[in-house]
């Protein structure tokens, strides 16, 4: 269903981008969740269906970018009509899984898009019913003429090692940086833990580029003299392939399986990008460095190598008064981006524009919709605690969705303790207006910073005992999204 509504959606609103976009929405988040011991298979036993763990992250954004996957292993024409069988089979009656697989099986031997030896069942099972995804490691022996692929759990937290042995059926497919960089057409299927396969002739200044429009989900590592041509060759490859190239590398690093150096040389490309896409790629995956060196001496250098690089980008986006989708929502990453990393421009124009609301009697219309978040965040941030009495006591008064939910998020931006103690309390207020539903935006506000998430945990501790039973049946869900 959740892939279904990107279709929807694209056919819809084709300017949101939301076919490509699914891989920072959906693939990216489900990467990092995933990636831990704590995740789980996609299928699983349902004893209590009212758990709200039931229908996570996993179920639903794993989900869609599997079925994702298989739309383009089997071919977008094929999906469809076994797609289209499928429903027509089992209307108004129940189904499971494994009539979906059948249905997209047979329509896949009646159209020749899969092996002969090899179903679609077999190969969604080893997606559905086991936790976690692949690296793919690829070594391009240039001797032999071959490429020397092989697959491993991909675990985040680095020296984890499984209890079991974890293999998938994964659709390889890759492109030369000298060819057709847009082609996503299979050539291998990858069961076993590693093959030897043929690698086409290529010109020596060009490399191969695995998982060929970020379709797979999975993570693929390379040998170093491939992700030294990676780098060099990184600002001409299409804007899928330099998205899945950071996070990949970023989080490869991460778990003790890239060296530093190497996936930090792909990020000095960032002066000069300017998609959406890969920015937000970058955000994510630079994220866990920020945290490791944010109390640390080098945290001013790290501050200003992601400044200087998102300097050119802030410039394009302060400057342009598009009011297309894709530059719209290119501002809003960066403008935030660019304050949050000592931008005193970006800041200054913040703390302006929050002024003007401050003091407008129509505050609801006072600021650019699309730039509420930013100026009301950084407006608080830097404001005072008159500034912010203002902004909770307005969030009490307005019915206007995008008014309510920017200011709670931004009243968590504030760095005055006193503030953020307050603010706790007032989210198990039952006299609050703030909804259930809308709380863990408010935890998410406070988390963002070492010290609002410090504050948190502290509350969450001192007062467990009336938190659980404020809470009650949604109590584990709500403390999941303070920790």
């Amino acid at each position: 269903a959740t892939y279904i509504e990107y279709l929807g959606a694209d056919e819809v609103e084709p300017d949101m981008n939301l076919k490509e976009r699914v891989v920072n929405i959906d693939m990216q988040d489900v990467f990092y969740i995933d990636a831990l011991p704590t995740s789980h298979p996609i299928s699983v036993n349902i004893e209590n269906p009212v758990y709200q763990e039931n229908f996570d992250r996993i179920s639903y954004g794993k989900g869609c970018v599997l079925i994702r996957m298989m739309a383009n292993f089997l071919t977008h024409d094929t999906f469809h009509k076994g797609l289209a069988n499928y429903f027509k089979i089992h209307a108004y009656s129940n189904a499971e899984q494994d009539d979906l697989w059948a249905a997209m099986g047979d329509q896949a031997v009646a159209d020749g898009t899969l092996p002969a030896d090899l179903t679609a069942k077999q190969i969604m099972d080893t997606w559905t019913l086991q936790k976690g995804y692949p690296v793919l490691n690829v070594v391009h022996n240039k001797a032999s003429g071959q490429f020397e692929v092989s697959q491993e759990k991909f675990n985040l937290e680095a020296g984890y090692k499984e209890k079991e042995e974890f293999l998938w059926w994964i659709p390889v497919t890759y492109a030369s940086t000298s060819g057709d960089m847009t082609d996503t057409l299979v050539k291998h299927w990858l069961g076993g833990a590693s093959e030897t396969i043929p690698a086409p002739e290529n010109d020596e200044n060009s490399v191969f580029i695995f998982n060929t429009g970020a379709e797979g989900y999975y993570r693929v590592n390379y040998d170093e003299a491939s992700w030294l041509q990676i780098s060099q060759a990184f600002s001409t490859l299409p804007h899928l392939s330099r998205s899945a190239l950071i996070d990949d590398a970023m989080n490869l690093a991460r778990a003790g399986k890239l060296n530093y150096d190497i996936a930090l040389d792909l990020t000095k490309s960032l002066a000069g990008e300017n998609d959406v896409i890969v920015i937000k790629a970058f955000q994510k995956a630079i994220e866990f460095l920020e945290n490791m060196v944010s109390e640390d001496e080098r945290y001013d250098s790290f501050k200003t190598y992601v400044r200087e690089g998102l300097q050119d980008l802030y410039e394009q986006v302060i400057s342009s008064d598009s009011t297309d989708f894709m530059p719209v929502l290119l501002k809003t990453v960066v403008l935030p981006g660019a304050c949050s990393y000592g931008n005193q421009d970006c800041i200054d124009r913040a703390k302006a524009m929050f002024s003007e609301w401050l003091t407008a009697k129509d505050y609801e219309s006072a600021v650019d919709p699309n730039l509420k978040p930013w100026a009301y965040c950084y407006g608080i941030k830097y404001g005072t605690p008159e500034n912010w009495q203002l902004a909770w006591d307005r969030l009490q008064q307005t019915s206007q969705l995008l008014e309510r939910d920017s200011l709670i998020s931004a009243l968590g931006c504030t760095e005055d303790a006193d503030l953020l103690n307050k603010y706790l309390e007032l989210s198990v207020d039952p006299t609050s207006t703030i909804r259930t539903q809308n709380k863990r935006y408010l935890y998410l506000a406070i988390g963002g910073s070492r010290q609002g998430s410090k504050l948190m945990l502290d509350w969450l501790e001192a007062n467990w005992e009336t938190i659980k039973e404020i809470y009650a049946d949604t109590f584990v869900y709500n403390v999941k999204n303070i920790v």
